[in-house]
This record gives structure tokens, sequence and C-alpha cells, in this order.
């Protein structure tokens, strides 16, 4: 069964559990942390440079990595979870 683990901005740990579980990886800059609420344009670099720096990280380690842009219709949870089922994943953690 194909696995994909969900990453979204504050979740960005060293050694979080669900990577040993899960074929591919997806970071998200998810619709709500940088569209739908307008936080502070600082926290929003902050939280796009920390999210860039960890992908370049979990590559480093091996890691499978799609970083989704806020800017893309998939960004919004309630669209990227059905395309990930159409891609064949089946089981999704976060």
């Amino acid at each position: 069964m194909k696995s994909v683990g969900l990453i979204f901005p504050h979740q960005l740990f060293e050694s979080p559990p669900l990577l040993d579980l899960v074929e591919q990886v997806v970071l998200v800059e998810e619709y709500l942390f940088f569209k739908q609420y307008p936080f502070h344009k600082q926290k929003i670099a902050f939280h796009r440079a920390s999210m860039k720096n960890y992908e370049a990280f979990l590559i480093s380690k091996g890691f499978d990595v799609t970083y989704i842009e806020a800017i893309s219709d998939i960004s919004d949870i309630r669209r990227l979870v059905p395309e990930l089922n159409r891609l064949g994943f089946k089981q999704l953690l976060y």
C-alpha cells in the first residue's frame, strides 16, 4: 500500500516518527497558514524559509520529498487529499 506523509509548517521536527512509515513526504504550504488569515508578512516569510530549509534537510537524508507551494491549487488540504488518492496513495500520515 502506497503511503504518504504530510508535513505542515508547525511540524518541522528533526526526526518525526512518520518518516520511517512512508514512501514519500509532502511538505505543504497549506492555504490556512499562507492565504486565509492575514498573518504578518515576516511570519509567512519565516514559515516558507523554514520549510524550504527542511525540504533540503530531508532530501539530504535520502527522502523522496514533494513541496507544494501556497500558490498551487492543491495547497488546500481539501483538494490535496483527493489528488493524493488519485495518484495511488492509500495511506496518509500527518
